[in-house]
């Protein structure tokens, strides 16, 4: 029984692959061109794909999680609602920084690892409290001294495993945070002294502010969906648009989630105060800068972040959203807000 409650959670466990809309070269040249300058200048490989999303932030990740360590295959995924809110040279800083990770690979693979473990001991210690429940149903229906016994005695021998289970998983948690920070704090000193350690901090602000009218743009189309089957053609615009018409209390929102020391064994970032600390303490000048927007780095900004847009809505309301009817961000930001 022991043997089968440990060993069933590998294969619920989701393998996956990085989600999102894949751009070609032909959909993005200036874009392509930025980011093979940045891997010679940091020393990067080159990404197998680069896909956008609907978050105001980018990641590296091995494209089939644990499957993907003995080729390293990395892939770079790039928010939409990021390049609606940055500059090249902000968004540059934040793909070297992704880049930063591309060159910790090995340090990827065990993070991939201990977070491959983290989730099989998750499930491990549900599927043993899940057995408790069945045990307990089983002994309610039998009531003879002989099950209630049996039944006991199974419980007792789950219940060891499943503490040295939980133990197991708060250990490998404070030692896939530790990884994780420290991935982050190298990959910051990547993008610093590709943009300079100033324009880096004032981008990481930029991020946490960006991140902050995404949150508030998803809110309120997940609200204001049922009221009026409306949805914005493209979201990525909505975010900038939010941003731009709430640019007060956002800062003011984004300046307390900027302050804010998050210690818990399942931190996977370091602060941002901290992040902007060590950077002030690196003092790197930088060697690239340019004021134009990102959204100038595709060839249709507003084309690739609908089919983005369309995909996460698809996802938000099923089936639905043959019902929508779309109009513009800036439209829907004056009709819903």
């Amino acid at each position: 029984v022991v043997l089968v409650v440990m060993v069933r959670p590998l294969f619920s466990i989701p393998w996956g692959r990085v989600n999102g809309t894949e751009v070609t070269r032909e959909q993005a040249p200036l874009l392509y061109q930025l980011v093979e300058r940045l891997c010679e200048a940091t020393g990067a490989p080159m990404p197998k794909a680069i896909f956008v999303s609907n978050s105001a932030n980018a990641f590296a990740a091995l494209r089939s999680g644990i499957w993907s360590i003995p080729t390293g295959h990395v892939v770079l995924s790039i928010g939409m609602p990021l390049v609606a809110t940055t500059r090249v040279d902000q968004l540059a800083g934040v793909i070297a920084h992704e880049f930063g990770h591309f060159n910790q690979k090995s340090a990827m693979g065990l993070t991939a690892l201990v977070h491959f473990v983290n989730r099989w001991l998750v499930r491990a210690c549900a599927s043993s409290e899940r057995a408790d429940d069945f045990f307990n149903d089983f002994r309610d229906r039998y009531r003879t001294g002989f099950f209630e016994v049996l039944m006991f005695v199974m419980q007792f021998f789950i219940a060891i495993p499943r503490g040295i289970l939980w133990l197991l998983l708060l250990f490998s948690c404070r030692l896939c945070s530790n990884l994780s920070w420290q991935q982050e704090y190298d990959a910051d000193h990547t993008a610093a002294r590709v943009i300079g350690s100033q324009r880096y901090s004032k981008t990481l602000r930029q991020i946490v502010l960006a991140s902050t009218a995404e949150g508030e743009s998803l809110r309120l189309v997940a609200e204001k969906w049922g009221l009026s089957n409306q949805l914005p053609v493209n979201f990525a615009d909505l975010v900038a648009v939010t941003l731009e018409r709430n640019r007060e209390r956002l800062t003011s929102l984004a300046k307390s989630i900027f302050s804010k020391k998050d210690e818990s064994v399942m931190s996977t970032h370091p602060p941002m105060k901290d992040r902007v600390n060590r950077l002030k303490e690196k003092e790197e000048p930088g060697a690239f800068e340019c004021d134009f927007p990102s959204t100038e780095l595709f060839a249709d900004f507003e084309g690739m972040a609908g089919k983005a847009s369309f995909a996460m809505f698809h996802q938000l309301v099923g089936k639905r959203i043959s019902q929508a009817k779309y109009v513009s961000s800036h439209a829907y930001f004056v009709k819903h807000a």
